[in-house]
Protein backbone atom coordinates (compact mmCIF):
# COMPACT_ATOMS: atom_id res chain seq x y z
CA UNK A 1 0.00 0.00 0.00
CA UNK A 2 1.65 3.39 -0.98
CA UNK A 3 1.87 5.66 1.87
CA UNK A 4 -0.75 8.28 0.37
CA UNK A 5 -3.00 5.41 0.63
CA UNK A 6 -1.91 4.34 3.87
CA UNK A 7 -2.27 8.13 5.90
CA UNK A 8 -5.28 8.39 4.14
CA UNK A 9 -7.03 5.08 5.77
CA UNK A 10 -4.87 6.15 9.17
CA UNK A 11 -6.48 9.68 9.23
CA UNK A 12 -10.31 8.10 8.77
CA UNK A 13 -9.97 5.16 11.55
CA UNK A 14 -7.69 7.67 13.64
CA UNK A 15 -11.12 10.01 13.60
CA UNK A 16 -13.21 7.36 14.08
CA UNK A 17 -11.20 6.43 16.85
CA UNK A 18 -11.46 10.19 18.97
CA UNK A 19 -14.98 10.56 18.68
CA UNK A 20 -15.36 6.77 20.25
CA UNK A 21 -12.88 7.80 23.07
CA UNK A 22 -14.57 10.65 23.67
CA UNK A 23 -18.27 9.52 23.56
CA UNK A 24 -17.21 7.15 26.49
CA UNK A 25 -15.32 10.16 28.07
CA UNK A 26 -18.89 12.36 27.74
CA UNK A 27 -20.67 9.69 29.61
CA UNK A 28 -18.22 9.66 32.75
CA UNK A 29 -18.59 13.21 32.51
CA UNK A 30 -22.56 12.46 32.89
CA UNK A 31 -21.67 10.05 35.63
CA UNK A 32 -19.45 12.73 37.44
CA UNK A 33 -22.44 15.07 37.27
CA UNK A 34 -24.73 12.48 38.68
CA UNK A 35 -22.47 11.67 41.45
CA UNK A 36 -22.76 15.10 42.88
CA UNK A 37 -26.21 15.37 42.91
CA UNK A 38 -26.49 11.68 44.53
CA UNK A 39 -23.95 12.86 47.00
CA UNK A 40 -25.70 16.41 47.90
CA UNK A 41 -29.12 14.03 48.03
CA UNK A 42 -27.02 12.30 51.08
CA UNK A 43 -25.68 15.06 52.86
CA UNK A 44 -28.98 16.93 52.97
CA UNK A 45 -31.25 13.79 53.66
CA UNK A 46 -31.59 13.44 57.41
CA UNK A 47 -30.84 16.72 58.82
CA UNK A 48 -30.37 15.36 62.44
CA UNK A 49 -27.62 13.51 61.50
CA UNK A 50 -24.06 15.15 61.40
CA UNK A 51 -22.43 15.02 58.60
CA UNK A 52 -18.83 17.22 57.81
CA UNK A 53 -19.63 19.54 55.55
CA UNK A 54 -17.75 18.65 52.42
CA UNK A 55 -17.96 21.16 49.30
CA UNK A 56 -17.89 19.47 45.45
CA UNK A 57 -15.68 22.15 44.05
CA UNK A 58 -17.01 23.81 40.40
CA UNK A 59 -16.06 22.47 37.42
CA UNK A 60 -14.40 25.10 34.89
CA UNK A 61 -15.31 22.40 31.26
CA UNK A 62 -13.41 25.11 29.78
CA UNK A 63 -10.12 25.21 32.10
CA UNK A 64 -10.54 22.11 33.83
CA UNK A 65 -6.33 21.58 33.85
CA UNK A 66 -6.39 24.89 36.16
CA UNK A 67 -8.94 23.16 38.37
CA UNK A 68 -7.57 20.28 39.12
CA UNK A 69 -4.32 22.06 40.20
CA UNK A 70 -6.73 23.81 42.29
CA UNK A 71 -8.51 21.10 44.08
CA UNK A 72 -7.91 21.38 47.96
CA UNK A 73 -8.70 17.68 49.57
CA UNK A 74 -10.27 18.46 53.15
CA UNK A 75 -9.13 16.62 56.03
CA UNK A 76 -12.25 14.46 56.82
CA UNK A 77 -13.36 11.56 59.31
CA UNK A 78 -14.30 9.09 56.67
CA UNK A 79 -14.88 6.50 59.51
CA UNK A 80 -17.29 8.76 61.10
CA UNK A 81 -19.16 9.40 57.47
CA UNK A 82 -19.18 5.92 56.92
CA UNK A 83 -20.64 5.49 60.45
CA UNK A 84 -23.47 7.75 59.57
CA UNK A 85 -24.12 6.38 56.07
CA UNK A 86 -25.03 2.73 57.40
CA UNK A 87 -28.09 4.74 59.48
CA UNK A 88 -29.30 5.67 56.28
CA UNK A 89 -31.26 2.81 54.10
CA UNK A 90 -30.84 4.04 50.78
CA UNK A 91 -30.02 1.86 47.90
CA UNK A 92 -26.22 1.25 47.30
CA UNK A 93 -24.49 3.41 44.82
CA UNK A 94 -21.34 1.43 43.60
CA UNK A 95 -18.90 3.44 42.74
CA UNK A 96 -15.94 1.07 41.86
CA UNK A 97 -17.78 0.39 38.80
CA UNK A 98 -16.66 3.73 37.58
CA UNK A 99 -13.28 2.90 37.89
CA UNK A 100 -13.66 -0.35 36.03
CA UNK A 101 -15.78 0.94 33.14
CA UNK A 102 -12.88 3.55 32.88
CA UNK A 103 -10.18 1.13 32.44
CA UNK A 104 -11.76 -0.86 29.84
CA UNK A 105 -11.44 1.99 27.82
CA UNK A 106 -9.08 0.49 25.12
CA UNK A 107 -6.83 3.03 23.32
CA UNK A 108 -5.63 1.78 19.77
CA UNK A 109 -2.03 2.32 19.37
CA UNK A 110 -1.61 5.21 17.05
CA UNK A 111 1.30 5.25 14.90
CA UNK A 112 1.93 8.93 15.91
CA UNK A 113 5.57 9.29 14.40
CA UNK A 114 4.30 7.99 11.20
CA UNK A 115 1.87 10.47 10.69
CA UNK A 116 3.88 13.23 11.79
CA UNK A 117 6.91 12.42 9.36
CA UNK A 118 3.71 11.15 6.57
CA UNK A 119 1.80 14.15 6.54
CA UNK A 120 4.67 17.42 6.44
CA UNK A 121 2.11 19.14 5.69
CA UNK A 122 2.44 22.36 8.69
CA UNK A 123 4.33 22.72 12.03
CA UNK A 124 1.28 23.39 13.68
CA UNK A 125 -0.16 19.54 12.66
CA UNK A 126 3.47 18.17 13.99
CA UNK A 127 3.23 20.02 17.19
CA UNK A 128 -0.24 18.76 17.88
CA UNK A 129 0.64 15.54 17.03
CA UNK A 130 3.99 15.58 19.30
CA UNK A 131 1.54 17.35 22.18
CA UNK A 132 -1.12 14.68 22.28
CA UNK A 133 2.32 12.05 22.46
CA UNK A 134 3.55 13.94 25.65
CA UNK A 135 -0.23 14.43 26.93
CA UNK A 136 -1.09 10.50 26.91
CA UNK A 137 1.51 9.56 29.36
CA UNK A 138 0.87 12.73 31.41
CA UNK A 139 -2.71 11.58 31.75
CA UNK A 140 -1.86 8.27 33.07
CA UNK A 141 0.69 9.24 35.49
CA UNK A 142 -1.73 11.63 36.55
CA UNK A 143 -4.70 9.34 36.85
CA UNK A 144 -2.52 6.84 38.76
CA UNK A 145 -1.32 9.46 41.27
CA UNK A 146 -4.60 10.78 42.17
CA UNK A 147 -5.98 7.55 43.05
CA UNK A 148 -3.46 5.76 44.73
CA UNK A 149 -3.61 8.86 47.48
CA UNK A 150 -7.46 9.48 47.64
CA UNK A 151 -10.55 8.01 49.65
CA UNK A 152 -12.85 6.29 47.47
CA UNK A 153 -15.38 9.20 47.15
CA UNK A 154 -12.54 11.33 46.59
CA UNK A 155 -10.90 9.00 43.96
CA UNK A 156 -14.39 8.69 42.25
CA UNK A 157 -14.26 12.19 41.48
CA UNK A 158 -10.83 12.46 40.14
CA UNK A 159 -11.91 10.08 37.53
CA UNK A 160 -14.64 12.84 36.23
CA UNK A 161 -11.81 15.56 36.40
CA UNK A 162 -9.18 13.37 34.42
CA UNK A 163 -12.42 12.83 31.87
CA UNK A 164 -13.17 16.21 31.25
CA UNK A 165 -9.04 16.74 30.75
CA UNK A 166 -9.30 14.03 28.39
CA UNK A 167 -12.45 15.39 26.61
CA UNK A 168 -10.94 18.97 26.40
CA UNK A 169 -7.12 17.59 24.68
CA UNK A 170 -8.82 15.38 22.09
CA UNK A 171 -10.95 18.10 20.82
CA UNK A 172 -8.50 19.44 18.72
CA UNK A 173 -6.72 16.16 17.46
CA UNK A 174 -10.44 15.25 16.53
CA UNK A 175 -10.58 18.26 14.46
CA UNK A 176 -7.15 17.92 12.93
CA UNK A 177 -8.48 14.06 11.50
CA UNK A 178 -11.31 15.80 10.47
CA UNK A 179 -9.82 18.34 8.24
CA UNK A 180 -6.94 15.44 6.76
CA UNK A 181 -9.51 13.57 6.01
CA UNK A 182 -11.22 16.51 3.74
CA UNK A 183 -7.72 17.60 2.56
CA UNK A 184 -6.88 14.29 1.34
CA UNK A 185 -10.83 14.49 -0.46
CA UNK A 186 -9.79 17.81 -2.04
CA UNK A 187 -6.72 16.85 -3.20
CA UNK A 188 -7.86 14.04 -4.71
CA UNK A 189 -10.77 15.92 -6.89
CA UNK A 190 -8.43 18.64 -7.73
CA UNK A 191 -5.74 16.17 -9.58
CA UNK A 192 -8.54 14.62 -11.23
CA UNK A 193 -10.06 18.47 -12.76
CA UNK A 194 -6.80 19.47 -13.67
CA UNK A 195 -6.41 15.85 -15.23
CA UNK A 196 -9.31 15.92 -17.09
CA UNK A 197 -8.35 18.87 -19.49
CA UNK A 198 -5.03 17.53 -19.73
CA UNK A 199 -3.10 20.57 -17.60
CA UNK A 200 -0.81 19.84 -14.61
CA UNK A 201 -1.25 22.38 -11.79
CA UNK A 202 1.48 24.27 -11.08
CA UNK A 203 2.71 26.39 -7.60
CA UNK A 204 2.01 29.50 -9.38
CA UNK A 205 -1.87 28.89 -9.72
CA UNK A 206 -3.76 30.69 -6.78
CA UNK A 207 -6.86 29.09 -4.81
CA UNK A 208 -9.33 30.57 -6.78
CA UNK A 209 -8.12 29.10 -9.95
CA UNK A 210 -7.76 25.73 -8.74
CA UNK A 211 -11.54 25.67 -7.09
CA UNK A 212 -12.91 27.03 -10.59
CA UNK A 213 -11.16 24.29 -12.44
CA UNK A 214 -12.62 21.59 -10.05
CA UNK A 215 -15.87 23.65 -10.06
CA UNK A 216 -16.58 23.35 -14.36
CA UNK A 217 -14.83 19.36 -13.84
CA UNK A 218 -17.94 18.76 -11.31
CA UNK A 219 -20.65 20.41 -13.55
CA UNK A 220 -19.56 18.81 -16.58
CA UNK A 221 -17.90 21.15 -18.42
CA UNK A 222 -14.49 20.23 -18.64
CA UNK A 223 -14.05 22.04 -22.25
CA UNK A 224 -13.96 25.42 -20.73
CA UNK A 225 -11.27 24.62 -18.26
CA UNK A 226 -8.52 25.54 -20.66
CA UNK A 227 -10.27 29.01 -20.79
CA UNK A 228 -10.04 30.02 -17.25
CA UNK A 229 -6.42 28.65 -17.59
CA UNK A 230 -5.39 31.16 -19.79
CA UNK A 231 -7.28 33.87 -18.60
CA UNK A 232 -5.27 33.58 -15.24
CA UNK A 233 -1.68 33.58 -16.71
CA UNK A 234 -2.87 36.01 -19.27
CA UNK A 235 -4.79 38.85 -17.87
CA UNK A 236 -3.44 42.10 -16.67
CA UNK A 237 -0.91 41.96 -19.39
CA UNK A 238 0.16 38.18 -18.22
CA UNK A 239 1.20 39.55 -15.08
CA UNK A 240 0.72 35.85 -13.66
CA UNK A 241 2.85 34.32 -16.52
CA UNK A 242 5.97 36.28 -16.24
CA UNK A 243 5.76 36.04 -12.33
CA UNK A 244 5.73 33.03 -12.32
CA UNK A 245 8.73 32.48 -15.06
CA UNK A 246 11.13 35.30 -12.90
CA UNK A 247 10.45 32.48 -9.77
CA UNK A 248 12.62 30.49 -11.96
CA UNK A 249 15.84 32.69 -12.03
CA UNK A 250 17.36 30.74 -9.27
CA UNK A 251 16.92 27.22 -9.63
CA UNK A 252 19.97 25.39 -10.44
CA UNK A 253 18.01 23.50 -13.16
CA UNK A 254 16.52 26.65 -15.13
CA UNK A 255 19.84 29.07 -14.73
CA UNK A 256 21.57 27.65 -17.58
CA UNK A 257 18.48 27.96 -19.55
CA UNK A 258 17.19 31.38 -18.87
CA UNK A 259 17.80 33.09 -22.23
CA UNK A 260 15.80 29.64 -24.16
CA UNK A 261 12.81 30.58 -21.85
CA UNK A 262 12.86 34.42 -22.01
CA UNK A 263 13.20 34.18 -25.70
CA UNK A 264 10.08 31.55 -25.68
CA UNK A 265 8.18 34.19 -23.43
CA UNK A 266 8.51 36.72 -25.89
CA UNK A 267 7.20 34.48 -28.71
CA UNK A 268 4.45 32.74 -26.71
CA UNK A 269 2.79 36.67 -25.97
CA UNK A 270 3.12 37.69 -29.51
CA UNK A 271 1.26 34.32 -30.52
CA UNK A 272 4.28 33.24 -32.65
CA UNK A 273 3.22 29.50 -31.17
CA UNK A 274 5.42 27.74 -33.91
CA UNK A 275 8.46 29.19 -32.03
CA UNK A 276 7.53 28.81 -28.37
CA UNK A 277 6.37 25.04 -28.76
CA UNK A 278 9.43 23.77 -29.96
CA UNK A 279 11.39 25.60 -28.56
CA UNK A 280 10.55 24.98 -24.47
CA UNK A 281 9.77 21.31 -25.15
CA UNK A 282 12.94 19.62 -25.07
CA UNK A 283 13.79 21.76 -22.25
CA UNK A 284 11.73 19.25 -20.22
CA UNK A 285 14.02 16.09 -21.03
CA UNK A 286 17.16 18.61 -20.61
CA UNK A 287 15.86 19.27 -16.75
CA UNK A 288 14.91 15.71 -16.35
CA UNK A 289 18.95 14.37 -17.13
CA UNK A 290 20.00 17.33 -15.23
CA UNK A 291 18.75 15.90 -11.94
CA UNK A 292 19.98 12.24 -13.43
CA UNK A 293 23.51 13.27 -13.85
CA UNK A 294 23.72 15.34 -10.72
CA UNK A 295 22.45 12.21 -8.45
CA UNK A 296 24.20 9.72 -10.11
CA UNK A 297 20.63 7.97 -10.84
CA UNK A 298 21.03 4.95 -12.75
CA UNK A 299 18.23 5.13 -15.63
CA UNK A 300 19.95 5.87 -18.97
CA UNK A 301 19.27 9.43 -20.52
CA UNK A 302 17.47 9.74 -24.13
CA UNK A 303 14.93 6.59 -22.02
CA UNK A 304 12.87 9.84 -21.20
CA UNK A 305 10.09 7.46 -20.01
CA UNK A 306 13.06 5.80 -17.58
CA UNK A 307 14.09 8.85 -16.82
CA UNK A 308 11.45 10.92 -15.54
CA UNK A 309 9.81 7.87 -13.22
CA UNK A 310 13.25 7.79 -11.89
CA UNK A 311 13.72 11.47 -11.13
CA UNK A 312 10.08 12.09 -10.15
CA UNK A 313 9.50 8.48 -8.35
CA UNK A 314 5.34 7.99 -7.53
CA UNK A 315 3.17 10.91 -6.90
CA UNK A 316 2.30 8.84 -3.31
CA UNK A 317 5.80 9.39 -2.05
CA UNK A 318 5.11 13.10 -1.97
CA UNK A 319 4.00 14.97 0.52
CA UNK A 320 0.02 16.19 0.88
CA UNK A 321 0.62 19.46 0.11
CA UNK A 322 2.50 18.63 -3.40
CA UNK A 323 0.73 15.31 -3.58
CA UNK A 324 -2.01 17.15 -6.28
CA UNK A 325 1.31 18.64 -8.47
CA UNK A 326 3.14 15.64 -8.74
CA UNK A 327 -0.20 13.49 -9.87
CA UNK A 328 -1.07 15.87 -12.28
CA UNK A 329 2.60 16.03 -13.69
CA UNK A 330 3.19 12.32 -14.42
CA UNK A 331 0.21 12.16 -15.76
CA UNK A 332 0.72 14.86 -18.28
CA UNK A 333 4.24 13.27 -18.97
CA UNK A 334 2.69 10.06 -19.68
CA UNK A 335 -0.19 10.53 -21.41
CA UNK A 336 0.51 13.34 -23.64
CA UNK A 337 3.92 14.88 -23.68
CA UNK A 338 5.31 11.64 -23.73
CA UNK A 339 2.63 9.24 -25.43
CA UNK A 340 3.42 6.57 -27.72
CA UNK A 341 3.01 7.33 -31.30
CA UNK A 342 2.95 5.35 -34.39
CA UNK A 343 4.62 7.52 -36.87
CA UNK A 344 3.49 6.02 -39.71
CA UNK A 345 -0.20 5.75 -38.28
CA UNK A 346 -0.66 9.52 -37.47
CA UNK A 347 1.24 10.33 -41.19
CA UNK A 348 -1.95 8.20 -42.49
CA UNK A 349 -4.11 11.43 -40.73
CA UNK A 350 -5.58 14.97 -42.13
CA UNK A 351 -2.56 17.47 -40.48
CA UNK A 352 -5.21 18.82 -38.45
CA UNK A 353 -6.08 15.53 -36.74
CA UNK A 354 -2.22 14.22 -35.71
CA UNK A 355 -1.64 13.48 -32.23
CA UNK A 356 0.41 16.63 -30.53
CA UNK A 357 3.24 15.34 -28.54
CA UNK A 358 7.28 16.01 -28.06
CA UNK A 359 7.92 12.94 -30.44
CA UNK A 360 5.23 14.24 -33.43
CA UNK A 361 6.70 18.23 -32.44
CA UNK A 362 10.39 17.33 -32.88
CA UNK A 363 10.15 14.81 -35.26
CA UNK A 364 8.15 16.87 -37.50
CA UNK A 365 5.31 14.64 -37.85
CA UNK A 366 2.77 17.53 -36.34
CA UNK A 367 2.51 20.55 -38.05
CA UNK A 368 -1.16 21.41 -36.04
CA UNK A 369 0.63 22.15 -32.57
CA UNK A 370 0.96 25.89 -32.51
CA UNK A 371 -1.78 26.79 -30.52
CA UNK A 372 -1.91 29.44 -27.45
CA UNK A 373 -2.89 26.13 -25.00
CA UNK A 374 0.09 23.76 -26.40
CA UNK A 375 2.15 26.26 -25.75
CA UNK A 376 1.07 27.60 -21.93
CA UNK A 377 0.80 24.10 -21.26
CA UNK A 378 4.84 23.19 -21.52
CA UNK A 379 5.29 26.35 -19.17
CA UNK A 380 2.69 25.21 -16.48
CA UNK A 381 4.01 21.72 -16.88
CA UNK A 382 7.75 23.20 -16.35
CA UNK A 383 6.75 25.40 -13.21
CA UNK A 384 5.44 22.37 -11.89
CA UNK A 385 8.85 20.58 -12.19
CA UNK A 386 10.49 22.99 -10.40
CA UNK A 387 8.01 23.19 -7.17
CA UNK A 388 9.38 19.76 -6.97
CA UNK A 389 12.95 20.20 -6.61
CA UNK A 390 13.76 20.06 -2.92
CA UNK A 391 11.78 16.94 -2.81
CA UNK A 392 13.63 15.26 -5.86
CA UNK A 393 17.10 16.45 -4.38
CA UNK A 394 16.14 15.44 -0.71
CA UNK A 395 15.18 11.92 -2.05
CA UNK A 396 18.04 10.94 -4.20
CA UNK A 397 20.83 12.28 -1.56
CA UNK A 398 23.21 9.59 -1.43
Amino acid sequence: MTDFKRLSEQIRSSFIFTEQVQQQIMDTVKWHDHFVEQFNFLKHLNTSLYIPKMEIPAIDYFHISNALSKMEVPAIDYSHILNAFSKIEVPAIDYSHILNAFSKIEVPVIDYSHISDALSISARINEIVGTSLEWHSYFDNQLGQITNQFNEITKNLAVGFSALNLAGNLLPLADIFRSLSKLVEENTDLANAFSSAKWSIAPSMDAQLKNRVVELYEEGKSRYISNAIIGFYHRENFKNLKAMIESWREHPQFTSRTHIIDDALVAHINGLYTLSVPALLPLIEGILNDYVTTHNLTARCGNIKRVYEAVLGEADDYSLSQWAIAQTLLFQLEYNTYSFTDFRAELQKSTNRRQVSRHTVLHGISTNYHTLANSLRILVLLDAISALHDHISDNHIA
